[in-house]
């Protein structure tokens, strides 16, 4: 006889939440009931929500690409529920991150033109990848045709592009003051959209049509005399909700609603900027985060100078209300810093200054969990609330918030990010006959630490991890091309 026949069908889910996956696997089996209980979409949402795989339905156009499930498979797995599926398919590209099972290929920008350099590269890791060049072009490649040339195009201006990014349907490109807006109609096809003139008291929206009948000389001269400060520059982050930016100088800060037209705000924020200015920008959902950089009575230069205080500010966009200011304890790393780059995961907030000096923060209330000399990485995937950091040469998971240390060890090359178990590390190697080369290597921390897989450059190039999230990882080799390894298998 069937133990839970008599019991209501909610009780018995209840009951069937409280099993480990295994478990609740093996419940399909048993009986009808038993499978209709156990597929209810409550516990796999649950089960996705302990994991901190809250984006259902993310993966759904990836679907094709994994060869775990057979072309006979797919209208099978298509009647699970959403949130089922999603496990099933978060699960599978956790296990091809701990065994290596991936997909690479190159992606070269030049081709046979090397007379011009890259000053920006960046990617929405789903389908693009966008270089920007100092000659005032920027190319578009395909990365869900193995890296293939969509297009090359001529910017508003002749000069550097400065900064390059996709999100959505959107590419956003900066040279000097001037913000370009262009949309993706189609996979060779980008409309400019709107044109901006950013400075510290004004955004003037440049008619387009007007601006393309100019030649480049006549456009050049528009932005310079329109351009209030030549030392300001354009202050800049956006997210798949809000596009936002300033200028270094200006207290006002414009939000732009991504899903709108763009034309004008629909946020302003006026920041007190007394003896200060705009160091960073950078938003998660609805939250916006500030670094303003206090000088005191000291001139302000874009080159040297010397923050006298540093403070970090978070708002609501939707509300406009403040929900933290913070004011970091300042030293002899971060008062001459000219970089400070900000990441937030689930859990927390991270800045990182020049020198490898850095700050942690909890995200939600402000308070300052960690600061330091060395390096941290924050789990991008999996449990947010474990961090990686490197002091004093010694590689730690720790969780900042109940002070535990997972494990400490020290290792042969540096971290450059940690992704769910997954630890990634750079080194140097060279053979007998002297000769140099670079090495990415993957290592399983899950359990103990063991080595998974290593992609190796030929020479000695410098290497950066340009994008990384649970499908792909993007690593830029400075001056020469894109890796692309996607764990879509």
């Amino acid at each position: 006889m069937d133990p839970v026949k008599t019991l209501p069908t909610e009780v018995f889910e209840q009951v069937l939440s409280y099993l480990k996956l295994s478990d609740l696997l093996s419940c399909c089996l048993v009986s009808q009931k038993w499978n209709i209980a156990a597929n209810n979409e409550s516990l796999w949402k649950d089960l996705c929500l302990e994991n901190n795989w809250s984006d259902c339905g993310r993966l759904k156009e990836f679907l094709k690409h994994f060869s775990f499930i057979s072309q006979s498979e797919i209208d099978a797995f298509n009647n699970m529920g959403e949130w089922k599926k999603h496990f099933v398919l978060k699960n599978q590209l956790q296990k091809n991150w701990r065994l290596g099972k991936v997909t690479d290929f190159i992606v070269r920008p030049f081709g046979n033109d090397l007379s011009c350099n890259i000053t920006y590269v960046s990617s929405d890791g789903h389908n693009l990848l966008a270089f920007g060049f100092d000659n005032g072009t920027f190319k578009l490649f395909d990365l869900r045709k193995g890296g293939k040339l969509l297009l090359i195009k001529n910017c508003v201006l002749t000069s550097a592009v400065d900064y390059i990014q996709i999100i959505n349907e959107y590419l956003i490109l900066i040279q000097e003051n001037l913000l370009q807006i262009y949309k993706i109609e189609s996979d060779d096809y980008l409309d400019l959209y709107r044109v901006k003139i950013v400075n510290a008291s004004s955004v003037i929206n440049v008619d387009i049509p007007t601006l393309m009948q100019m030649d480049s000389d006549a456009r050049s001269f528009l932005v310079k005399e329109s351009k209030e400060n030549l030392d300001d520059e354009i202050v800049f982050h956006f997210n798949e909700s809000y596009l936002i930016f300033g200028t270094f100088y200006s207290p006002t800060i414009h939000v732009y609603n991504i899903k709108c037209d763009l034309e004008e705000p629909d946020v302003i924020f006026d920041i007190d900027l007394t003896n200060s200015f705009i160091f960073n920008l950078h938003s998660k959902n609805d939250v916006l985060y500030i670094l303003v950089a206090e000088y005191g009575n000291l001139p302000v230069q874009r080159g040297p100078f010397h923050v006298k205080k540093w403070s970090v500010q978070a708002y609501s966009v939707k509300s406009k209300s403040i929900l933290f200011f913070e004011t970091l304890e300042n030293n002899s790393f971060t008062s001459s810093s000219r970089i400070c780059t900000m990441e937030t995961n689930e859990s927390y907030l991270v800045l990182r200054f020049e020198f490898h000096y850095f700050y942690l923060f909890d995200k939600n209330n402000g308070k300052l969990l960690l600061n330091d000399h060395g390096i941290i990485f924050l789990n991008a995937n999996g449990n947010a609330k474990l961090i990686g950091v490197t002091l004093d040469d010694l590689f730690q998971i720790i969780n900042p918030i109940t002070d535990e240390t997972l494990f400490c060890l020290t290792l042969e090359g540096s971290p450059i990010a940690m992704f769910s178990s997954v630890l990634i590390t750079i080194s140097t190697e060279f053979n007998r006959e002297g000769v140099g080369s670079t090495h990415v290597e993957f290592w399983d921390i899950h359990k103990a630490i063991q080595k998974t897989d290593t992609i190796k450059f030929p020479k000695i190039l410098t290497v950066a991890l340009l994008y990384k999230d649970d499908t792909k990882l993007i690593f830029y080799a400075k001056k020469d091309c894109c890796f692309v390894r996607s764990f879509l298998v």
